[in-house]
């Protein structure tokens, strides 16, 4: 993997901690404001700039950091790096050889202002084959717990509606939510060292998939043998912001069934798993 790469997907796992632990973060500036939404710029170290979106609508400041950032890609102006758009942020890095904050500033400003179109590309829709509980779900038990209800209870909310992904994490992570739950689930206190690629976690009102072994602090309800990630294939995961996920139940016996890529795994017809 490329040093860019990795870059690149450390950056994205900086957003989603912050993002998701509203962090605060010092030197403000406001760049720009309407009756939906406003643009608040942060310096984030010497090569990057944090753009949160304030406001008063959820949907409204997601949509706006991802069609901001939609923008910035398709621009492309001198000196960036990457963008990465999440659930109320945009994060910004660029070479600080060739441009600087003030300049990506202006530059987030003028695209703020401008009419952007809707966006052309239609929503996907895919179907994630899960195994809970047990081995495959650790933490279904603690969730439940947390949640004041039954293991199958949760099993019922997390299949219970399609999930919309929000942003593209780490290694391809799609970030979502979806059903809403009950109350929200707190992190484990000490995060595990290694977390089994294809665990399906839930932490706050939120869920994700881990596709790759990596540390991780999210409540794993259950495993999917279904291939979301491949980095030998651009784009490396099928999906993208404002695609929607359903997840089906199947039975430890298929695991091997369901041992593909994700665009081949079909829903589960009744009597099937």
């Amino acid at each position: 993997m490329s040093t860019d790469r990795l870059y690149a997907l450390g950056v994205a796992d900086a957003v989603e901690q912050l993002d998701l632990a509203l962090t605060a973060l010092t030197m403000p500036g406001e760049l720009a404001s309407d009756a939906r939404a406003r643009l608040v710029c942060h310096d984030y170290g010497d090569a990057a700039l944090l753009v949160n979106i304030i406001g008063d609508d959820y949907t409204t400041r997601w949509s706006t950091a991802q069609s901001l950032g939609e923008a910035l890609r398709s621009d492309w102006p001198p000196g960036l790096i990457d963008v990465v758009a999440s659930y109320q942020d945009l994060f910004v890095s660029f070479d600080p050889l060739v441009t600087g904050h003030a300049a990506l500033r202006g530059v987030v400003a003028e695209l703020a202002g401008r009419p952007r179109p809707p966006r052309p590309r239609p929503r996907q829709h895919f179907v994630i084959p899960v195994v809970y509980g047990g081995e495959f779900g650790p933490d279904l038990a603690a969730v439940a717990d947390a949640l004041s209800t039954t293991e199958e209870s949760v099993v019922a909310l997390h299949l219970a509606g399609d999930w919309t992904v929000r942003f593209v994490g780490t290694v391809g992570a799609p970030m979502m939510d979806g059903p809403r739950l009950p109350a929200s689930v707190p992190r484990l206190v000490t995060p595990r060292a290694r977390v089994q690629p294809g665990s399906v976690a839930v932490s706050g009102l939120h869920c994700m998939v881990y596709n790759a072994a990596s540390p991780g602090g999210w409540r794993l309800i259950g495993r999917t043998p279904a291939r979301l990630f491949d980095l030998d294939r651009p784009p490396h995961v099928p999906y993208r912001s404002g695609d929607t996920i359903r997840f089906e139940r199947i039975d430890p016996a298929d695991w091997s069934r369901w041992d593909k890529p994700l665009e081949a795994c079909e829903p589960v017809r009744d009597g099937a798993a």
